[in-house]
């Protein structure tokens, strides 16, 4: 996810009782601040495969996210390396129309707000990745060339790009080729660097290259990990 933007906005799964510019007032949002505004998390995810916009953070109402898939749960946790994310709490009183009341206090707003005064606009991820090590081939330039691949692994893993961990020094090319090593000998895909974090520039970070894949879904090779991604997630959603 690469810091690309400066505008400066926040997505906001709550009640679709109230709409944009109220949600807005009751989570005491800075003018700063552009709000998007979701009813469920489906409605995110169909909104992160449709725009490459760049977001800041996100303020998740918790009963949204009780009553979500556990596909989304993980989404939502996985969000959670790369954005800042407030949970909120209402209250639903009949007493009082209008809508939910955000039990959360203007304190806690304030300081969440404090907090990401400096955090970067990202782009948000279309696919879902997974945790799962796969060994790798990878070669970089316009060709696909074995003689001239080196060794690598993935820390996470989807059907449109993954993580690779490699330890050497580089210069990121605009053009990698990647090859599975594991599984059926399918062919090299052809994708682009999104970021690339070199050795020693963060002990808690693996050094290596983000990739985004450029084949398209009737690939062979996309139509394997697509399955072996559909494997992974039953697995995941078992524990």
């Amino acid at each position: 996810m690469n810091v690309a933007s400066s505008k400066r906005i926040i997505c906001v799964v709550a009640d679709p009782i109230l709409g944009a510019d109220q949600w807005r007032s009751a989570v005491h949002m800075p003018t700063l601040y552009e709000i998007r505004h979701f009813s469920q998390l489906t409605d995110l995810f169909a909104y992160t495969r449709q725009t490459r916009e760049y977001v800041t953070a996100f303020i998740c109402e918790m009963k949204i996210f009780l009553k979500a898939s556990i596909e989304e749960k993980n989404y939502i946790a996985e969000m959670l390396d790369y954005f800042p994310l407030l949970r909120i709490n209402t209250i639903q009183d009949p007493r009082i129309s209008g809508g939910p009341i955000v039990a959360t206090t203007p304190e806690e707003f304030k300081e969440f707000y404090k907090r990401i005064e400096k955090v970067p606009a990202r782009g948000i991820r279309k696919y879902r990745r997974i945790p799962f090590h796969i060994n790798l081939q990878i070669c970089t330039g316009p060709k696909w060339d074995p003689s001239r691949s080196f060794n690598a692994t993935t820390r996470d893993l989807s059907t449109g790009g993954c993580f690779a961990v490699d330890t050497n020094v580089r210069v990121p090319m605009q053009e990698i080729w990647v090859k599975f090593s594991d599984g059926p000998n399918l062919p090299p895909i052809n994708s682009k660097v999104s970021r690339y974090t070199p050795w020693g520039k963060n002990s808690q970070s693996y050094p290596g290259w983000g990739l985004e894949f450029l084949a398209e879904n009737s690939n062979l090779t996309i139509q394997w990990l697509a399955q072996v991604l559909g494997a992974l997630s039953k697995h995941h959603s078992t524990k």
